[in-house]
């Protein structure tokens, strides 16, 4: 499996695949069903065209379940191509391969992107995290680093970790979801985890 346009290697395209650099940013918006269509046209665009990302899933802003979660100072786009410029150059967030465990670990968001509960799923795992154990990791790597202007694990809109994590979780609370609904969530949080620790351990590989 070719990591950068995600096709088995024997129909691999990225070889004969031409870059059209541009001066505008260009956003590719595919639906989750087309995501499963075989020629993979809008991952082939976004590859070809550098000043481009590619935006897999339904816009949530208005679900009725999903919209509740989308709190203040959780955006996070901004900070984390900031991230990537800095560490991996300018140009990284359109050229930048993913390792097989970021791959997989994409490859699921991708699958759940049309299911409000999956998206709250991994939202949960991502952001509590950061807020939790991620606050400790962020004050390790600021001593370790304190040049670096990393912004990961900060959030500069959210004024007390601790509030936002208890309105979290009252909201979870309060998510319309029938009992199997909720199993299935919870299905989703630990894969989401483990999904996490592999992406990690191909970060040390």
């Amino acid at each position: 499996m070719c990591a950068r346009c995600r096709r088995p290697q024997v129909v691999c395209y990225c070889a004969q695949l031409s870059r059209l650099p541009t001066r505008t940013r260009v956003l590719v918006l595919q639906h989750p069903r087309e995501r499963r269509v075989g020629i993979g046209t809008a991952r082939m665009a976004q590859l070809a065209l550098p000043n481009s990302f590619l935006r897999v899933g339904i816009n949530f802003a208005d679900d009725p379940v999903v919209a509740p979660f989308l709190l203040p100072g959780l955006e996070r786009t901004e900070a984390l191509e900031a991230d990537v410029r800095l560490l991996l150059g300018p140009d990284a967030v359109a050229t930048v391969v993913a390792r097989p465990g970021t791959a997989a670990y994409v490859a699921r968001l991708e699958a759940v992107g049309s299911w409000a509960g999956g998206f709250v799923a991994h939202h949960y795992t991502r952001y509590l995290g950061d807020l939790s154990g991620g606050q400790h990791i962020r004050r390790i790597v600021e001593r370790a680093y304190p040049d670096l202007p990393i912004r990961f694990y900060t959030f500069e809109g959210v004024a007390s970790p601790k509030a936002l994590k208890e309105r979290y979780r009252e909201l979870l609370d309060e998510a319309p979801w029938s009992a199997d609904e909720q199993d299935r969530v919870v299905a989703e949080v630990r894969e989401a985890y483990r999904l996490n620790q592999e992406m990690f351990a191909s970060l040390e590989a």
